[in-house]
């Protein structure tokens, strides 16, 4: 998504977003249509996609404008995982360098197929949560952002939520569901919602079934993975 129609402009720890130009010339794969009113006062109406993650370093067209900026960069974001996600499969085909990350402006070919085992495994029984949730004066954030940021480990609920990052999984706190509030999807409802750990136990049996709800509220969730 990108951050005017995610009303997320304000938004202080997050870049992970797609970009719309301001005169809506153009916007990045991720982001939708240009639309008047909204809180990045782009122009409106109808802008083109281009093929390009959000990147404030690369620029396109014959004017030369930026596909992103500081607080839309996509790429950035992919080249703190980058090295993470190549390692769980071994590498098969073209001799690239493991630990190449995307450059500015160049397109990187995978490979043709993956291997039937990963390289390295992820740790059992111990996983961040895949989904984004409100901290800090209702900031949505995930757990990429506590990465950067690893001060906010300091707090037992995102001790909770993101133990792989904070270095939890061996403690009690790791089995323990958060008191905060996330965003998933609902197969049921079939959109975005937002519930916290609380929500899900009224249901769990449907509700700990869906995307990333196992992985973040543990507790409830755990005779129903």
């Amino acid at each position: 998504h990108d951050r005017g129609t995610e009303n997320a402009c304000n938004e202080k720890y997050k870049y992970n977003y797609g970009y719309r130009d301001p005169n809506a010339n153009f916007r990045t794969i991720l982001a939708y249509d240009c639309v008047r009113g909204q809180c990045d006062n782009n122009a409106g109406g109808s802008c083109t996609r281009i093929q390009r993650y959000s990147n404030p370093n690369v620029r396109w067209g014959p004017s030369n404008l930026p596909v992103g900026s500081a607080e839309s960069d996509n790429v950035k974001r992919l080249n703190k995982v980058i090295a993470k996600v190549a390692g769980f499969y071994k590498h098969a085909g073209n001799n690239l360098d493991e630990s190449k990350k995307v450059e500015e402006g160049e397109d990187s070919s995978p490979t043709n197929r993956p291997s039937e085992e990963p390289v390295q495994k992820p740790t059992e029984g111990c996983s961040d949560t895949p989904l984004e949730f409100y901290f800090y004066n209702n900031k949505l954030m995930d757990c990429g952002t506590i990465q950067e940021d690893s001060s906010l480990c300091s707090n037992q609920d995102i001790q909770s939520v993101c133990p792989k990052t904070c270095k939890t999984c061996n403690s009690q706190i790791a089995n323990l569901d958060p008191k905060l509030t996330f965003k998933f999807y609902h197969d049921v409802k079939h959109k975005t919602v937002k519930k916290s750990c609380s929500m899900i136990a009224n249901y769990p049996e449907v509700r700990c079934k869906f995307d990333g709800i196992s992985e973040t509220c543990r507790a409830t969730c755990k005779d129903y993975r």
